[in-house]
């Protein structure tokens, strides 16, 4: 029996299957399940927000068909019950929604209403069911009709006090004339009023002061907004006959850190700590050990201080800044009067400290096209070496694979499956400062620089080729608002060693391919780093962000000043050596981009576009191995092994790496829950890599731009994500569709694959 009608065989049985346990059959005679809300409306602006009011959502569904979950829960509600059963129903089942016109009436309500907190007062709602078998579906047609514009705001306040806050200070208000009325502005504006007013210095001050009056005309629609900014009420005030009173300021009085807090301590041993003064703040201890953080470190991250105007973004700020620290499991701020009826705070901060020392094991296992590996991480962090907030990482790591072999005379075996291994350790320290002269680049206490010193030293040994780096690298991170990261690292080497068996180093002198020869020499890379991010998510929230990389590498350029200056000698290649290496000289830009698209709390997807180019100039003629684009394996081309795909069009009669100046990738994944801890995904890969020019021994591999979009790798597949909150392991299962380097024609293979076609690809995390 063919591949095709193995596979026509699986699709009957599926169907057969599917439709035995159908969710129909279950139902009595006057029940219908529920099988999809429609939304017609002539503003599609208000769609999605009309679709989160509706009452009744239908069972949810994979790639908006699959109603897996419904399917399972009658799978589980079918013949006697029992343990299993019930299991499916409960886990992984979801029970059917059936049509309940009473939730269909609330709901065109509701919409109503809807329409209404948006400026569409005179909009018609209208519902209708159609009924088909056992299905029904409900259509809900609105019809907006004219919008009510705002035409006056008019601001009012009793306490003078604020009133020319309230009325100049309108800069950032959407609460304008000539507008749709929206009841969202008014909230908006509300909280942004509220937050100007605690800033500066109105401490008790909160939106319940603040109300609106909308007046409307008979004969048009327009409307007129009052804003209303009540006085204070006074803490004599009696319920029967309430005292107002003028808002007042609020300046700080003592501010009392808590470094090591726990809310379970008991009273008696509150009693035993003693005060430290640093400046005008107070730190509370115990009497028989130090602070677990010097008392400056805290004070650095703070910002506000004795005698300071309360105001809220202060607080906010250092809340933010020590929990960047990442000492504490929480931060508390809390103001308390100093004296009843004072103008005064008293400023707690609370900082419940996690624990200093950590330690990370991790197991995984690879299956990259048949190349079995096992690979071991260990990791050790200290969160606060010498009581000033400073990190240091300690990393091990450890790996066994087996490879294809470039050669056969280079065959062995290291242990059992295995003939390549591979050893590293990395170390680096996290001050939560900038040093030196980069103190003056960071004026604002709000980008919470972190300056990063990090050295590396990784082995890989494979049977024809022996690969050593060291690495060493300085750096800065810091941040520009909520959502925009930079990283910079001025300072980074890598001493790359490598050394060839006879038997390869004769085989890449056979291919007469300089290039390729070149990726295997010793050399030296001193190069700066610059990265910006952007990720607008917001934990705890659905909805869709962004996420950006941008970065930008140069190497060799001070180098190659200096060699110049110094008129150094060159090899008999032309190139300018330092410690008798080789020193690469490139310009490196790539990017990163992602849209996650939420289209509810168990459905998402993703979409990611990525690519980068190398340059090599003047003391390199080819970019260094470890800094050239590749293609292939569990976070790019799934359905590919890695190094395996490209340049271009380029067919391999070898199994060496294969490497490119520019790289172009795009992935589309989408997301579904399965269980609590199990997520499932589909998803669809395209990409490659590229030379900038012609290579007589690569032919078709460089990049055109009247072609490139033809030699596209194209893998599909399924995932699983077992999530374990702690970490996540992920399993890919990916198929070729396209692979550039059959050419003529034949570059489907999807039409050819067989069971040892498949890509299997392990991970800890989200591809991306």
């Amino acid at each position: 029996m063919n591949n095709s009608k193995a596979g026509h065989l699986l699709i009957i049985l599926f169907i057969l299957i599917f439709s035995a346990c159908s969710p129909y059959k279950q139902l009595d005679k006057d029940q219908y399940l529920l099988d999809r809300n429609v939304v017609i409306t002539d503003k599609p602006e208000l769609k999605d927000g009309i679709k989160a009011i509706i009452k009744q959502k239908a069972n949810r569904r994979i790639l908006g068909v699959f109603r897996f979950h419904l399917t399972v829960y009658s799978i589980g509600n079918r013949g006697k019950p029992n343990k299993f059963k019930n299991w499916l129903k409960n886990t992984v089942g979801e029970e059917p929604v059936l049509l309940d016109t009473l939730f269909t009436n609330k709901s065109s309500s509701q919409i109503k209403q809807y329409m209404a907190k948006n400026g569409y007062f005179k909009a018609e709602v209208n519902d209708t069911t159609i009924y088909r078998k056992k299905k029904a579906t409900v259509k809900y047609i609105i019809k907006a009709n004219e919008p009510s514009y705002i035409t006056k705001v008019v601001r009012e306040t009793a306490d003078s006090n604020l009133d020319s806050l309230v009325k100049l200070d309108t800069s950032g208000t959407k609460l304008k004339t000539g507008i749709i009325y929206r009841e969202s502005i008014l909230q908006g504006d509300r909280e942004r009023l509220s937050q100007l007013l605690r800033n500066r210095g109105y401490y008790q001050f909160s939106p319940q002061y603040i109300s609106y009056r909308v007046y409307t005309s008979d004969t048009t629609h327009n409307l007129a907004v009052f804003q209303d900014v009540s006085m204070a009420e006074s803490p004599d005030s009696s319920g029967e006959s309430p005292q107002f009173i003028p808002h007042r300021k609020f300046y700080l009085n003592r501010i009392i850190f808590n470094p090591d807090y726990d809310p379970m301590r008991v009273e008696s041993v509150v009693q035993n700590f003693d005060s430290v003064y640093y400046k005008e703040y107070i730190f509370l201890k115990d009497r028989n050990s130090k602070l677990p953080v010097r008392p400056e470190v805290i004070a650095n991250h703070t910002y506000f201080r004795q005698g300071s105007l309360f105001r809220q973004i202060a607080s906010d700020y250092t809340y933010k800044s020590l929990n960047l620290l990442g000492l504490y499991r929480f931060v508390n701020i809390n103001y308390e009067l100093t004296y009843p009826d004072s103008n005064l705070l008293d400023c707690f901060v609370n900082l419940g400290s996690t624990s200093k020392q950590e330690y990370v094991t991790e197991f995984e296992g690879t299956n990259n096209g048949g190349n079995l590996g096992v690979a071991g991480n260990f990791a050790y962090r200290n969160r606060n070496v010498f009581r000033g907030a400073e990190m240091f990482e300690l990393k091990l790591r450890g790996a066994l694979e087996s490879q294809k072999n470039f050669t056969t005379e280079d065959e062995r075996k290291i242990l059992v499956l295995f003939n390549t291994y591979e050893l590293g350790v990395e170390s680096s320290i996290h001050l939560p400062k900038a040093i030196g002269a980069l103190q003056k680049l960071f004026k604002r206490k709000t980008a919470n620089p972190i300056t990063v010193f990090s050295t590396n030293y990784n082995i890989q040994n494979r049977p024809e080729f022996n690969r050593s780096i060291l690495d060493f690298s300085a750096g800065v991170e810091w941040r520009n608002g909520r959502y925009i990261k930079h990283i910079a690292t001025p300072f980074q080497v890598n001493f790359v060693n490598v050394k060839l068996s006879p038997a390869f180093e004769a085989a890449l002198r056979n291919l007469n391919d300089p290039v390729l020869f070149s990726s295997y020499q010793n050399h030296l890379i001193t190069n700066g780093r610059y990265s910006f991010i952007f990720n607008n998510q917001r934990l705890n929230e659905i909805k869709n962000f962004v996420f950006f990389r941008g970065n930008v590498e140069f190497a060799g350029n001070t180098l190659q000043l200096f060699s110049s200056m110094n008129k150094s000698p060159k090899d008999d290649q032309g190139r300018y050596q330092v410690l008798k290496k080789n020193f690469a000289q490139y310009f490196r830009p790539d990017v990163d981009f992602r849209l996650y698209q939420t289209l509810n709390e168990h459905n998402t997807i993703v979409y990611r576009i990525a690519g980068g180019i190398g340059i090599a100039y003047g003391n390199s003629k080819i970019m260094p191995f470890e800094k050239s684009f590749y293609a292939g394996g569990s976070n790019d081309l799934r359905a590919f092994r890695a190094r395996n795909v490209g340049p271009g069009n380029f067919n391999s009669v070898n199994n060496f790496e294969r490497t490119g100046d520019i790289k172009l990738n795009g992935n589309v994944e989408y997301r579904f829950d399965i269980l609590k801890i199990l997520k499932g995904a589909f998803f669809v890969d395209a990409g490659n890599i590229w030379l900038r020019n012609k290579d007589a021994s690569r032919p078709n591999a460089e990049f055109e731009i009247n072609r490139f979009y033809k030699q596209l790798a194209v893998g599909s597949g399924f995932g699983f994500r077992f999530d374990f909150t702690f970490f996540i392991f992920r399993l890919d299962i990916g198929v070729p569709i396209v692979d550039p380097q059959y050419g003529n024609g034949e570059n489907v293979v999807v039409d050819n694959l067989k069971f040892r076609s498949l890509i299997s690809n392990f991970g800890i995390g989200y591809p991306f």
